[in-house]
């Protein structure tokens, strides 16, 4: 049974939706205003914005944000777990220090998050 044109017009709409379902959630994700919120003990300590550059020296550790990523320069522990994390830059990520108590985390709220009020 040889293709029709039908075929090939299904697999072109398949192969747009597929690449458009992929590149939706990267683009969302950049609209928003996201913040690092550093926490010792579960508790945040502080709130440094993506948008400025900073530094901030907390319990042992030097988080930096720096052109929209943060990652951690310095840190007390024995194992630098926290330093070999590297950069993140989008909501939802976080680097961990376990040692020293520490977490980072990117929030923002973005244009598909759902507000309960």
């Amino acid at each position: 049974m040889k293709p029709r044109i039908g075929d090939f017009i299904i697999g072109i709409f398949i192969f747009l939706l597929a690449v458009g379902i992929w590149t939706y959630p990267h683009l969302k994700d950049d609209e928003a205003e996201k913040v690092c919120k550093i926490s010792v003990n579960g508790e945040v300590v502080e709130e440094m914005p993506l948008s400025r550059d900073g530094e901030v020296k907390i319990e042992g550790c030097i988080v930096k944000v720096e052109k929209g990523e943060v990652f951690v320069t310095e840190s007390t522990c024995p194992d630098k777990v926290c330093e070999r994390t590297g950069k993140i830059s989008k909501s939802g990520e976080s680097i961990i220090c376990v040692p020293n108590h520490i977490s980072v985390e990117i929030s923002g709220e973005r244009a598909n998050d759902i507000i309960a009020g």
